[in-house]
């Protein structure tokens, strides 16, 4: 009796692990998917609500992403608009509608790129960006924090290069040297920013 008391909780645990894996089975994990960088290093870029600056791979930031289930199995044809960036600071940096998403739905191994043709945005980062995939910020790294830089003519961070930009930048260009407004990324706030940050002037999510 004692072994058949034994032998029904067994396949009963078994029954239950089964369940679990099959409940994981296809659902992005969080923890299991991963990103980082293509090339090493950090990188910086600058964008513009229109979406005319520079993108990731423009910069030699390309994502490479793998989006794997709950039971470490890849997933494949993800949508590619479910796999998304944001700033690791909180609305330090704001996209315009849609967001920066993936090139692609996943292929079979579960991968795909972020190299973001047009990245429109404003706001200022140096805090590093995340992946998020089905809603889920990744929790593996790097892919939970990459090392990307991010600066925009769009200071204020309401989407639009404007008037009340123009103070701001003026402080920098005239003040103690502050990334925000290093557009050519040289470690200087001079002439050649002025001409991006004119550039890009009146410029707004479309």
């Amino acid at each position: 009796m004692r072994n058949l008391r034994l032998l029904s909780l067994a396949i009963a645990a078994c029954v239950v692990l089964g369940l679990v894996s099959l409940a994981a089975a296809g659902i992005p994990s969080a923890g299991n998917s991963t990103a980082s960088l293509a090339s090493a290093g950090q990188k910086t870029m600058y964008i513009c609500p229109r979406g005319d600056g520079e993108t990731f791979g423009s910069v030699g930031a390309t994502i490479n992403v793998t989006v794997r289930d709950g039971n470490g199995n890849p997933i494949a044809n993800f949508p590619f608009e479910d796999i998304w960036v944001e700033s690791v600071t909180a609305l330090a940096i704001k996209f315009c509608q849609g967001g920066i998403s993936a090139d692609l739905n996943t292929d079979i191994n579960g991968n795909t790129v972020i190299s973001a043709g047009g990245v429109a945005g404003g706001g200022c980062t140096q805090g590093g960006i995340r992946v998020v995939v089905g809603g889920s910020a990744l929790t593996s790294a790097p892919g939970n924090n990459l090392n990307v830089r991010i600066n925009s003519p769009d200071i204020v961070n309401n989407r639009i290069v404007g008037l009340d930009d123009v103070g701001p930048f003026s402080a920098y260009l005239n003040g103690a040297y502050n990334f925000c407004g290093d557009y050519f990324d040289d470690g200087l706030i001079n002439l050649a920013d002025v001409g991006i940050f004119s550039t890009h002037l009146g410029h707004q999510c479309q």
